[in-house]
């Protein structure tokens, strides 16, 4: 019980933060923008522009705020594959119960 507890902080923590740095509004332009620096992509023109973007860049949540506090680039993946095996081994996914927005659930950042 314990450690599923933990779990849910973590995975709490991880999205505060990642509203925090690109914001809970989703139909902002400056949150995708600031979201595809990070991930090493240039920042697009248009939300849809950065979302078909987004979608090339495989990159867990956990290591993205990590990165971010760190003031580094998180480490991609070269696929969505890689980084479904990744988070399966490590157990360091993000529950799609937490509420987390468009951003996480829908694009290639899980």
């Amino acid at each position: 019980m314990a450690k599923k507890k933990s779990k849910t902080q973590r995975n709490a923590a991880a999205l505060q933060h990642f509203n925090m740095n690109y914001g809970a509004d989703e139909t902002k332009l400056q949150g995708w923008q600031r979201l595809c620096e990070d991930v090493e992509i240039p920042p697009q023109d248009s939300i849809t522009q950065c979302k078909k973007a987004l979608k090339t860049a495989y990159v867990n949540i956990h290591h993205l705020v990590d990165a971010k506090q760190r003031g580094e680039h998180p480490r991609r993946f070269p696929s969505r594959e890689a980084l479904r095996n990744y988070i399966k081994q490590t157990n360091s996914w993000v529950s799609q119960e937490s509420g987390e927005g468009e951003r996480v659930s829908e694009g290639a950042v899980d």
